[in-house]
């Protein structure tokens, strides 16, 4: 499911005047390659075959900073890096304004979900979902943050659970076949006449 939005730009001048009204979407790519440093060189036109798109499970790269018993080079200096960026292009024509970000996770990271056993990935999908990320950011008046946080928790924890039954054999494929995971973050933001 690609994350899609409306909305109309503030004026800059602060006169109220007709705004082209602005689509956006973002879809996350994950698939597994061997890519050359030639390969991020033009991403809008970098294949993938085989890939699937994580917004399909409600994940993005974001969610990898939570995994428990990260490894350490997940940390780097004070941010959590689960991901090696290898490239960034942008570029606008008649249509809009077009982003494409590429990553890879890190072998560490592909090592660690590789290594679940079929039987451990509900568990870890309840760890993973005890993070501090899976935190309500806000949540209405008439809710306690107890339950607030409950629901987000257990929100957290079906998706990623879903998610873990999908991707830790993708994982233990990568492992075999000597490949690495990556993901391609591709944002268009359309302007209409």
């Amino acid at each position: 499911m690609k994350q899609d939005r409306l909305h109309t730009p503030p004026s800059i001048t602060g006169e109220v005047a007709m705004s082209p009204v602005i689509r956006a979407t973002c879809t996350y790519h994950c698939f597994l390659a061997n890519l050359s440093l030639g390969d991020a060189e033009d991403l809008a036109r970098l294949e993938h075959p085989g890939s699937f798109a994580l917004d399909d499970y409600d994940v993005f790269d974001g969610d990898f900073d939570g995994l428990p018993d990260r490894p350490l080079d997940f940390i780097e200096g004070t941010a959590l890096c689960p991901f090696i960026r290898l490239g960034h292009q942008h570029f606008s024509d008649s249509k809009g304004t077009h982003f494409f970000w590429l990553e890879q996770l890190k072998q560490s990271g592909v090592a660690l979900l590789s290594h679940l056993r079929d039987d451990q990935v509900e568990q870890f999908a309840k760890r993973w979902s005890e993070d501090w990320i899976y935190e309500p950011f806000q949540w209405a008046e008439n809710i306690s943050r107890e339950m607030a946080e409950k629901v987000c928790r257990e929100q957290a924890f079906q998706k990623l659970q879903r998610f873990l039954r999908f991707f830790h054999p993708l994982c233990r494929q990568a492992l075999v076949e000597g490949k690495n995971i990556y993901v391609l973050r591709e944002q268009h933001e359309y302007c209409a006449a």
